[in-house]
């Protein structure tokens, strides 16, 4: 009768408890997995504005190196003029046409020299551009492959966020079954 009772009001009490522990606990893995959440997307968006950032020092290291190529291809025709000049200035004359021609033949070998350094300086550049472009493909990939992986922790963080709250439903319906009888 009376004891019985009031064993049952006990385990009720106990199971009550129990459960508001439960209760705690769930609540306290939902907010560690909102936290979570939020930092992952906070990476994503990171990740993303990385990604533009180098995708537009692509494009303008694409541009230069296209400039360079340019420069690269006037410098070489250049070269080849002053050296069809040179071979036209080497043919035999008489000794002022030699001498006048042997100052002009000096004075296109000065060209031709300064045009092939500045060659050589355009061609440097252009590999320099050509690694660089090379290291930027390799961080874009890297950087896609990191926010690959964040999405499938965001996935899996959002599946276990929806486990814990299925989970904190069926205890707080068990809660209220409990306290309804």
């Amino acid at each position: 009768g009376y004891e019985e009772a009031q064993n049952m009001v006990s385990e009720v009490i106990k199971d009550i408890e129990l459960k508001k522990k439960q209760l705690f606990a769930a609540s306290q893995n939902l907010f560690k997995f909102r936290e979570d959440q939020a930092n992952l997307i906070s990476d994503i968006s990171g990740t993303l504005s990385t990604t533009r950032n180098l995708n537009a020092t692509i494009n303008k290291l694409k541009a230069e190196r296209q400039k360079q190529k340019e420069l690269l291809y006037d410098a070489e025709f250049n070269i080849q003029q002053m050296e069809r000049r040179v071979a036209q200035a080497k043919g035999d004359k008489t000794l002022e046409e030699v001498k006048k021609s042997q100052k002009e033949i000096d004075e296109l070998q000065a060209t031709l020299d300064d045009l092939k350094s500045k060659h050589h300086g355009l061609d440097k550049a252009n590999k320099q551009l050509v690694d660089e472009l090379r290291t930027l493909d390799r961080n874009i990939v890297k950087v896609k492959d990191e926010r690959a992986n964040l999405e499938t922790q965001i996935r899996e963080l959002e599946l276990e966020n929806e486990m814990a709250v299925s989970d904190l439903e069926k205890i707080k319906k068990r809660k209220e079954d409990t306290l309804v009888q």
